[in-house]
């Protein structure tokens, strides 16, 4: 009898500390804002109140059955239906401690309980054996990825456990992938009590290549197809995420990889892909005929740089090299991409372009020569005329010299008007179909566009305009010094 009483307040005392250890610790994952009635139940238990705790408990569970269901709920349901068993439990009630065991393995099954005694743990688990159903899922390979979803539920596939795991009885949809082989489904249905296993062997159908660069950026091409492109790690990695390329399927020949990216020396290999039928998932002393997979962990491009020297006739030379600036003539620009590439040279007297090859380790040499360079813009567009199609591209081939360049310029009505109110009497209005503008007022639009605005000539039917050039005459000639020109002509003869 002494012993009896011995064993009741043991028991009672390990359930006391049971419920105020796990009660004052908060959920991992859980804020810590806790539900008044879980607070409530250390006071309580120290108290051997249970019937109390059991009545605050069950307000509580009432409250987040009728709650969202998100994952903190399903979190405080566990650990108040856990509580009020170990209560249920100390007022001798285990038909209820046994109903509440339950609602907590229809959340986790495979929670596990930290029983405070065996007796309690026999009883958790034997209530485990009697509700849930238990599978044993066997997988080939063993690292491929198994999800499963129950009939009529609306959750969304959960993954599952590779070997022995419990599941609430019911119907489910299990399925296995794993890339580079066929993605497989099973369809079984779970009694409770009930233990059984799952046999799942996936079938090797194709080889997986994986690709990892430096730098990043790099475009993998097998057989001249674009396969992807390497990102950039998110830990900070000089390499690249890995790059994973499914469906290279077995064949006599090999494939031809091709890595590469702008401005960097490409590489190639060739891939062999063996029979799978010869792949038995073992090692053996040839890789091939274990692993067809294909790995590049670090594939490393050096950079595809050449050089470009100019030297130009005109001191303080600004060189640009497709539309960027460079540097000046005179210092070589080390660090140009292999290719087609625009070289343009400037100064405040001049300017030269020119379109140059760069090879890899190559060096490029270009003499300049400076040569005056001006815009030329169609006037009679400023009065909504569309003027003479060729008029521009005539006046151009007409005045091309070897110390003069001109450049047809397109501006929007609202320049053109402004040009024209300011060229004065430097622009002949009458019969003009195309002027060249050096007002300083138009200089920064000009030279914005690539141009050096300087002196000017009138065009008139083009012979003026023409004459102005080849014959030296200072140009920008205001109409009246033109006419006194055509003047003295017929005068003379």
């Amino acid at each position: 009898m002494n012993s009896r009483r011995f064993s009741l307040r043991c028991t009672f005392a390990v359930v006391v500390l049971a419920i105020i250890t796990t009660i004052a610790v908060p959920v991992a994952g859980q804020d810590t804002e806790r539900p008044q009635e879980l607070i409530a139940a250390e006071r309580l238990a120290a108290a051997g109140d249970w019937d109390q705790i059991i009545v605050s408990l069950t307000q509580l569970i009432q409250r987040l059955e009728a709650g969202p269901g998100d994952a903190r709920s399903g979190k405080l349901l566990i650990e108040a239906y856990e509580k009020r068993a170990l209560a249920r439990l100390q007022t001798g009630d285990r038909p209820n401690a046994t109903i509440d065991f339950t609602a907590l393995l229809q959340i986790d099954p495979n929670y596990v309980f930290a029983a405070p005694s065996p007796g309690i743990m026999n009883v958790f688990e034997e209530t485990r054996k009697s509700t849930l159903a238990s599978l044993d899922v066997a997988l080939t390979p063993e690292d491929a990825i198994v999800v499963l979803a129950k009939d009529g539920a609306t959750s969304p596939e959960t993954a599952a456990r590779i070997g022995s795991q419990w599941l609430t009885a019911g119907s489910y949809r299990i399925t296995a992938r794993k890339i580079g082989y066929e993605t497989r489904t099973e369809q079984v249905e779970l009694r409770p009590g009930k233990a059984q296993r799952l046999p799942i062997e996936l079938r090797r159908t194709t080889a997986v290549l994986r690709v990892r660069t430096i730098p990043t950026g790099v475009s993998v091409r097998i057989d001249g197809e674009l396969k992807g492109t390497t990102q950039a790690a998110s830990d900070g990695d000089p390499r690249s995420e890995m790059l994973v390329i499914d469906g290279i399927v077995p064949r006599a020949t090999p494939y031809r990889l091709q890595m590469e990216k702008d401005c960097f020396v490409s590489t190639t290999a060739e891939l062999m892909v063996p029979p799978l039928e010869i792949w038995k998932g073992v090692a053996a002393a040839d890789p091939l005929a274990w692993d067809p997979d294909r790995y590049y962990d670090q594939v490393s491009l050096r950079r595809a740089f050449g050089t470009i020297a100019v030297t130009a006739d005109q001191s303080n030379a600004v060189v640009s090299i497709d539309g960027e600036r460079r540097g000046t003539a005179g210092t070589p620009i080390r660090d140009v991409c292999r290719g087609d590439h625009s070289i343009d040279v400037r100064s405040p007297g001049g300017q030269f372009s020119q379109r140059v090859r760069v090879e890899l380790d190559d060096e490029v040499r270009v003499q300049a020569k400076l040569i005056p360079t001006y815009g030329i813009v169609n006037a009679a567009l400023q009065k909504g005329s569309p003027g003479a199609p060729g008029d521009l591209a005539a006046v151009v081939k007409a005045v091309r010299a070897s110390d003069l360049n001109l450049v047809p310029i397109e501006l929007a009505e609202g320049d053109l008007a402004s040009l024209v109110s300011t060229a004065s009497t430097e622009v002949i209005p009458r019969g003009a179909s195309a002027s060249l503008f050096h007002k300083r007022a138009s200089m920064g639009r000009l030279d914005g566009r690539g141009c050096r605005p300087g002196a000017a000539a009138d065009y008139s039917a083009g012979h003026d305009f023409v004459r102005a050039f080849t014959s030296r005459q200072p140009i920008g000639m205001s109409a009246r010094t033109n006419e006194n020109e055509r003047e003295r002509s017929r005068r003379a003869r």
